[in-house]
């Protein structure tokens, strides 16, 4: 009995230890720079010995233990397509046409990713996962696939946050002194930059509405049988949110309890810098 009590004891104590989870990431734009942020976060969680899925547009070159890809790509791929210095410099007018760009770029990922062979066959072969991860940037359209698992969601962005996904996860957006993140401007705003941003706000939610969320829906609606639900409040349903940002580098707004920064996650572990070390006759000899 007590040999058996034992066995009991340390059978508890290792499944402790044993125990993984089923993770599911869907990282579905095409741009590189934001899988970077992604996988090491999903490769830690593999290597921490959960059962690690994602579909992406960047499979691993070598194998990766505990993590298992889903190659979604047919097409081309969003690799050194963007100079960031232009971005920054470019003229004010350019910035309303950049959601417009980052709307088409989703719906082309949403038409490319729904299609592919490798997800069709993914999500028919009835997997089940304990928790999803995702990207929000500027595709919706496959969070109707993400519900049938019925698992709890995890929002992670690359970046701050698209302006659109502030109403959507319940960050408060106000325009009259939250810079619109298409923007350039600080929290202390003349009341022309006002008017302004309170214009881009405006222009954000008709975006979103009119070019993001509903093409979404309706590239989705031909891959799909089954009613889809309203895409918006599935992603209003995300448990947590993951943003790679950092509140130092970024003006003072109210955030809901679920929104974390996590700038700096795809660093990995950072080297010690070399310790440097005076000596008496050194000091003495400046001197």
């Amino acid at each position: 009995m007590r040999l058996l009590n034992i066995c009991v004891f340390l059978l508890l104590f290792a499944y402790k230890f044993v125990y993984g989870f089923k993770i599911l990431g869907l990282f579905a734009h095409k741009g590189k720079s934001h899988f970077d942020t992604f996988e090491p976060l999903m490769k830690a969680l593999a290597a921490k010995g959960h059962d690690v899925t994602v579909i992406s547009h960047f499979p691993q070159k070598e194998r990766f233990p505990n993590y298992t890809d889903v190659y979604i790509n047919s097409g081309d791929k969003f690799v050194n397509v963007i100079n960031l210095a232009h971005v920054s410099s470019s003229p004010r007018l350019q910035q309303y046409v950049i959601p417009l760009i980052l709307a088409y770029a989703g719906v082309e990922s949403c038409t490319q990713g729904l299609s592919n062979q490798n997800f069709t066959n993914f999500i028919s072969d009835g997997s089940r996962f304990d928790v999803v991860i995702t990207e929000l940037f500027n595709t919706e359209c496959f969070l109707s696939v993400l519900r049938r698992f019925e698992a709890p969601m995890i929002g992670i962005s690359s970046c701050t946050i698209m302006a659109w996904d502030d109403f959507t996860v319940g960050v408060p957006s106000n325009p009259s002194y939250i810079p619109n993140s298409f923007m350039p401007f600080s929290d202390k705003m003349t009341f022309l930059e006002r008017l302004e941003n309170t214009f881009m706000h405006i222009l954000t939610v008709s975006t979103f509405e009119f070019f993001i969320d509903i093409p979404g829906r309706i590239v989705a609606s031909g891959y799909f049988t089954d009613t889809l639900p309203n895409l918006k409040a599935i992603a209003a349903n995300i448990s947590l949110l993951l943003v790679n940002n950092h509140f130092s580098i970024t003006l003072p707004r109210p955030l809901p309890p679920n929104y974390i920064d996590v700038g700096g996650i795809h660093l990995g572990n950072l080297k010690k810098p070399p310790l440097v070390r005076f000596y008496y006759y050194h000091i003495l000899f400046l001197f």
